[in-house]
């Protein structure tokens, strides 16, 4: 995937919480890894409690295989084998900049970034709409929205 210099974040719109998703849709995660981005990526997000605990638990630089999406349901495509290491760890509390839904303060649990092939992944305990700058900015990685 051959894109302009430049950092990317990539929300999964099918999981959008707001649109009745359930943050567990593996497609376009799974489109990303094939297209092996040359660009730093970010992918926002899976709701999966059960990978976020056994990221807490092995704690910064962990390793772990996990699957990704489809936990949920078949309907939006199979689970993603990965082989991940845990880069950050946190609270998943922030405070939505805006435009939509200014100064509201967002908890999705503890949350974990993952680094699996050069991608960032945020997976979270609860599920929220990544529909806020705020959303990406809790975890401290560098991004820059741009067209994709």
């Amino acid at each position: 995937m051959a894109l302009a210099d430049g950092d990317r974040a990539a929300a999964e719109a099918a999981a959008r919480d707001l649109a009745a998703g359930i943050a567990d849709t593996p497609a376009l995660f799974a489109a990303l890894l094939a297209a092996r981005a040359d660009v730093p990526s970010v992918f926002a997000f899976f709701h999966d409690p059960v990978v976020v605990d056994r990221a807490h638990r092995l704690g910064l630089g962990g390793r772990l295989d996990c699957r990704l999406g489809g936990r949920l349901t078949a309907d939006y495509g199979a689970p993603v084998v990965v082989a991940a290491r845990v880069e950050r760890l946190t609270d998943g509390r922030f405070v939505n900049r805006g435009p939509m839904q200014t100064n509201m303060p967002i908890a999705l649990g503890r949350t974990a970034v993952l680094e699996i092939e050069g991608i960032r992944v945020i997976v979270s305990e609860n599920s929220w709409a990544a529909n806020d700058p705020a959303s990406l900015d809790f975890t401290r990685l560098p991004y820059r929205f741009a067209p994709l």
